[in-house]
């Protein structure tokens, strides 16, 4: 009788550290959910612009690189330093290999004759 007494109590115990546990991991996610919403939220006018270009605008909306690149070149030009730009990945590969002294090809170059 006295084993039966500790195997219930320990089935108490266990079930109320699972509803404890599950209340905090609850409480944990809520938390992080909202942490989450608002970092995601930070430029809550552009959302909503963003929105309502991709719901009413007339034509498609660009690819999102070249979305991606405009908001860049628009914070830029908000951030008005004439010494900070924005180079595009493949115009920088370009300028990289030249400060570098690489460059592709063999050297030819065509004159049209004919």
């Amino acid at each position: 009788m006295s084993e039966n007494k500790i195997s219930r109590k320990n089935l108490i115990f266990f079930i109320g550290l699972q509803l404890l546990l599950m209340g905090l991991l609850f409480t944990t996610g809520l938390l992080t959910q909202k942490i989450i919403y608002q970092r995601q939220n930070d430029f809550p006018i552009f959302t909503q612009a963003y929105e309502l270009l991709k719901d009413n605008a007339l034509k498609p909306l660009p690819a999102p690189k070249i979305l991606e690149y405009g908001m860049i070149r628009g914070l830029l030009e908000a951030f008005n330093d004439p010494f900070t730009v924005f180079v595009e990945p493949p115009q920088n590969e370009l300028q990289t290999n030249q400060l570098q002294g690489k460059f592709g090809g063999i050297g030819v170059r065509w004159i049209g004759i004919f």
